[in-house]
């Protein structure tokens, strides 16, 4: 089935007028997190599958030299997260696919966040892309997803027919999750800084939230990654020379997603947060 794009700009401008609750529909933040921004977006359920990984750190720091960010050390290696997710809103199915990387951050510590940098995001739908670049200042592109996201997982990534991304997770009879449960992640998701613009004085970022059950697997020797170079994303070139090494798996298969609008990265706050996920 194809979807009109226009379609999809007429009835999220409906949507964006007329903000309510709802399973799968843009929501407002509860006021126990008024302290955050203001609430940009709310969707469930969420089917999600995230990779942790670990690669050198060198590359990493050069890579956040000129953001003005470090990349949190673990163990001298670097912490990468790529996330799959499939939900719906307003009624219109999208996914995304993202690569971030895990920061050392003093003002996330305190209030026990995680805090990571998105590197390169995609979605399936062009219009959402574009809301992405344009309204959110996130760096996302249009690209086809397909995949299972229930376990053995498999995601692939394509642009313009060129294969970016393929995730597998081998089928293996009685694979048993390393722990399963709810699973709450918490954090600062900072950006790219603009062409022309200076980190981090005109630098931006915004708040995330993922919440659900889950279920977290080990990565195992049959399992398989496979980053294909582009020209277009140097970052995959980046990951594959930096010793990746995948460590486990975490799905979600009814999750809610929330994240605030952009603000400066110089926004703070008090009060405390959940514990987060790592690949540890």
């Amino acid at each position: 089935m194809q979807i009109d794009d226009g379609a999809i700009f007429a009835g999220v401008i409906v949507r964006l007028a007329t903000i309510r609750r709802g399973n799968d529909f843009l929501q407002t933040m509860p006021s126990s997190t008024a302290q955050l921004p203001k609430t940009a977006a709310e969707v469930s359920p969420v089917r999600e599958v995230t990779l942790f990984a670990r690669a050198d750190l060198t590359p990493f720091v050069e890579l956040l030299e000129p953001q003005a960010l470090q990349p949190k050390s673990i163990d001298g290696k670097a912490e990468l997260m790529m996330s799959a997710t499939d939900t719906r809103f307003y009624g219109i199915r999208f996914r995304e696919f993202s690569i971030n990387v895990l920061l050392e951050d003093a003002a996330a510590n305190a209030r026990n966040e995680a805090s990571v940098f998105l590197i390169r995001a995609f979605n399936t739908v062009r219009f959402f892309a574009w809301v992405e670049r344009t309204v959110f200042r996130t760096p996302y592109d249009h690209a086809v997803i397909s995949g299972q996201y229930n376990t053995p997982v498999k995601i692939s990534v394509t642009r313009r027919a060129r294969p970016i991304v393929d995730l597998c997770m081998a089928d293996i009879p009685d694979r048993e999750p390393l722990r399963s449960g709810e699973d709450n992640w918490t954090g600062r998701i900072h950006l790219p800084t603009p062409p022309g613009k200076q980190a981090p004085a005109d630098a931006k970022m915004f708040f995330g939230e993922l919440s659900g059950q889950a279920e977290v697997y080990a990565f195992d020797e049959a399992d398989q990654i496979r980053l294909h170079e582009q020209s277009d994303y140097p970052i995959l070139q980046t990951i594959n020379a930096a010793n990746f090494q995948p460590k486990r798996w975490l799905i979600r298969q009814a999750g809610r997603h929330k994240k605030t609008k952009t603000v400066p990265r110089s926004w703070t706050m008090p009060s405390t947060a959940q514990p987060n996920e790592s690949a540890d």
